[in-house]
Formats: C-alpha cells, structure tokens, sequence
C-alpha cells in the first residue's frame, strides 16, 4: 500500500516542496484522527459518551485544519475552491443543527430518569405502595423514550435523508476516474474530497450515537487495495463500526430489552437498568402482597441497580453537555472559518487590481 496521501503523489514538482508538505499533513492528521477512533471502539461500551467526544473533537480539529492549509495554498481568489468548502461548512451548520435538536431531546428525556433515580435513591428500601409508584414511573419513562425516538426518526427524515446531505463515496473506480481533477487548486479539491467524505462518516456516527441510526449498511465497504493511508483507515474504522453494529444487533436478540433506536451506549445502559430495576421491584412487591420476607441478597441487588441508574445518567447528562458546548464553539468556528476565507479573497481581489 502506497503511504503517499492521495491528489498529490502525482503533482508536478514546480508546486514547491511546501505545498505537497502542507497537504501531506492535512492527510496525516486525517490518517491519525481515523486510526485513533478505530482503535478506541470497544465492544464493552461501543458508541460511549467518550467516544462520541473524540468525533467531534476530530471534525473540529480538520476543519481547522482545512482553514489553515487555504492560507497557505495561494489559491486563486474566488474561484471553484471556495464554493466547495462554502457548500461543505453549510453541511457541517446544518447537521450539527440536527445534532443539537437531538441532544436537547436527550436532555429532556434525562430530566425524567434522574426523576426516577431520585425516587429510588429516596426509597432504597420501598414499600409496596412506593414499588408500583416506581414501576409506574419507569413505564412512564419507556414511553417518552418511545416518543423521543419517535421524534428523532421524524427529524432524520426530514432534515437528513430527505436532503441527502451526508456524501459519502469511497469508490475505488471513482477515485481513478477523477485522480487528475483532484489534483487541482494545488491539491485542495482532493483535501476537499476526503474531508467530504470523512466529514460525512464522522457526522454520520454522531447521528447513530445521538439521534437515530438509519441507513446503517451505508457504510459497509469491501476490503479493496485503496492506493493511500487515508482511505485505508476510513475503510477499517467503517468496517470496525459495521462489525460492532452488527454484534450489538444480535446481541439484543439474546436479550429481554430492547437497545434504544440509537446507539448511545449510556442511554442503553439506563434503559436496561431500568428495566432489570422494574423487574425486581414487580417481584418484591408480588412478594410483599404474599408475606414473604425480602432476602439481604435482593436489598443489595436493588440498591446496586439503583447506584448504577445513578452513574450511567449522570454519565449521559455531562457527556450531553461536553458534546453541546463543542457543537457551540464549532458553530462559531464556522462563521469565523468562512469569514477569514472570504477577507482573504477580497484582500486579494483588492491588491490584484
């Protein structure tokens, strides 16, 4: 396999050492960044709260770098090139809208599981009355996770799937095809390309984690001999997360609760909990109804389950809040990345006359 990044292993030399070296490391911290996510899966917490933190520290972090390289390629003022990072920071603002819808479901959902906690937390012990209240409220919540997920297939629909807004091609057959174009603007619309794609993947598996998996054979590739690093690690961390969906979707078979519509590990956590919790609070109660005394064994159980509800709630609460605020400095990366683009253009337009 050729180490070479691709769209410049055939560039003419007279481009300068400096560009092919200012693109060549573009595409190492794209390697990097790729190589990383795919060795972090794990399958005991595949799609963490973590996880999913390093997506969006990664898409952050190539989005820099795509800023940076523009300032250092001379690219001519306003030509092709800027319509295409324009129309992909308009991707990157709208997807991360709908990640942003559905992390403030996700919150709101919480609200009622912390709720929940709060009123095992206070009855560790519970009577039968306080049993069927909890397990009343456990119902309670099932059913506005069913709403919420519900909601979030609604807005995947609409705002996602509708407008075919995730790119994503790793074709070997195109890639030859269109080799010499990429090569243009110095190199950038080949750094345009597989920023487009692994923009496209990276937001995909953010969605699946957040809101909702669809389309999830989308990203199933064969094994081909791609010609560069990068397309290499795309296709191992696309094949990493397609084995891991897979594993998970044959695990629930085996199970008695069903994994959420989403792929938030902690979240799935707290519903099985919930579950093992409305299960063992049904059997004490039955036995409380038949005068049977509850065992020291079945009290620790409880007050486990109730602690662990506790710990994978609070997980998903500050993981909410870590991956909110990073959507908000990226929105302002954005406006200041696009702004910075179009001043060098009009810079250059100025002192071009």
């Amino acid at each position: 396999m050729l180490q070479l990044v691709p769209f410049c292993e055939t560039m003419d030399s007279s481009s300068g050492h400096s560009i092919f070296r200012d693109v060549n490391g573009f595409f190492t911290t794209l390697t990097q960044g790729l190589d990383n996510l795919e060795q972090a899966i794990s399958p005991h917490n595949f799609m963490s709260m973590d996880w999913l933190q390093q997506i969006v520290a990664l898409l952050r972090s190539l989005h820099r770098e795509i800023i940076q390289l523009v300032q250092k390629l001379q690219l001519p003022v306003g030509d092709r090139w800027l319509d295409e990072y324009m129309d992909e920071s308009s991707k990157l603002w709208d997807v991360c809208h709908v990640l942003k819808c559905g992390i403030t479901g996700l919150e709101q959902y919480q609200n009622v599981v912390e709720n929940v906690s709060m009123t095992l937390n206070a009855n560790s012990s519970p009577t039968n009355q306080q049993c069927r209240q909890v397990m009343r409220s456990i119902s309670g919540c099932w059913r506005e996770a069913l709403s919420l997920e519900e909601e979030n297939k609604v807005l995947i629909e609409t705002k996602i799937q509708a407008d075919g807004k995730l790119f994503l091609q790793l074709d070997d057959k195109v890639i030859e095809a269109n080799f010499a174009k990429w090569n243009g603007f110095n190199g950038f619309r080949g750094v345009m390309y597989a920023m487009k794609n692994t923009s496209s993947l990276l937001l995909m598996l953010l969605l699946w984690g957040l809101v909702y998996s669809f389309n999830e054979n989308s990203i199933a590739v064969d094994n081909l001999c791609f010609r560069s690093s990068f397309f290499a690690s795309s296709s191992r961390l696309q094949q990493r997360v397609d084995a891991e969906i897979n594993r998970v979707k044959s695990s629930i078979k085996t199970t008695m609760y069903s994994r959420p519509a989403f792929f938030l590990y902690e979240f799935g956590k707290t519903q099985s909990l919930m579950g093992e919790l409305w299960t063992q609070l049904d059997l004490r109660s039955r036995g409380s109804q038949q005068g049977n005394n509850n065992t020291v064994d079945c009290q620790e159980s409880l007050i486990d389950k109730i602690e662990q509800l506790e710990h994978f709630s609070g997980l998903v609460k500050s993981g909410l809040e870590n991956v909110d605020s990073q959507l908000d400095d990226f929105f302002d990366e954005i406006v200041d990345g696009r702004k910075m683009l179009l001043d060098i253009c009009s810079q250059s337009a100025i002192e071009a006359m």
